[in-house]
């Protein structure tokens, strides 16, 4: 584990250790869906060998996940998101990036990555139920429900959440989708290790203080310059 994952894990579980712990206790969420699960994860794993500005195959420490990206990973323009479901800023400006992707037409893709923000509620479990939708190929539409509706269910909890989450899924697949496989991943070891691997990702990039977090060639872009940086890119 590197100096910098360790220090900055390390300071937000000594700041919240009460609150972890009474939420761990207390959650009808459940434990598996706690903050301080997820940086238990990341504490325990080196993300150092890893190039956080490349497409990342999939791997034992991802659990056997790819990358969610929206758009051709062939393009020449790679975008890397780092957002919270739970963020509102993140909401904003997610019908933004998908606008961008669309009117690049092939040049520019988004690989989105989970970053956990220690305060906001319901980030674990809706991080993995959109990874749990992406086994079956709806991340995207799911990704753009759960935004869409983020004040709806950023306040519940236990099993009026877990249905949420659910019907949210029957939505994005058209009906289509396996329902009972969608939440047997979303409560999977695989889907955990994936959430904590991009989690773990993010924790190595020294100025990604918040959400949301955009990266271009190695740099962090804000999100009132992406088109100039792209247009820039592609001439």
């Amino acid at each position: 584990m590197s100096k910098k994952i360790g220090i900055f894990v390390g300071g937000i579980l000594l700041a919240f250790m009460i609150v972890a712990c009474v939420l761990i206790a207390n959650s009808s969420n459940g434990a598996n869906f706690s903050f301080a699960m997820m940086a238990d994860r990341v504490m325990a794993k080196d993300f150092t060998g890893y190039d956080v500005d490349t497409i990342i195959p999939a791997s034992n420490d991802s659990g056997g996940l790819p990358e969610k990206i929206e758009g051709d990973q062939n393009a020449p323009v790679i975008l890397y998101e780092y957002a919270d479901y739970s963020c509102s800023h993140c909401a904003e400006l997610n019908l933004i990036i998908n606008k961008i992707v669309e009117d690049y037409n092939g040049k520019v893709a988004v690989v989105f990555r989970n970053y956990l923000i220690s305060y906001f509620k319901n980030n674990v479990i809706t991080a993995s139920a959109a990874t749990a939708a992406s086994i079956q190929g709806y991340w995207q539409p799911y990704k753009d429900l759960l935004f869409e509706n983020q004040s709806t269910w950023y306040s519940m909890s236990g099993t009026e959440l877990r249905d949420y989450l659910k019907d949210l899924f029957k939505q994005a697949s058209d009906g289509q989708g396996n329902v009972s496989k969608f939440y047997q991943d979303m409560n999977s070891e695989k889907v955990a290790e994936r959430v904590a691997f991009e989690f773990g990702l993010g924790a190595q990039i020294e100025d990604l203080s918040g959400t949301p977090h955009f990266r271009i060639n190695g740099k962090q872009v804000s999100a009132s310059d992406l088109r100039t940086t792209i247009d820039e890119l592609l001439k």
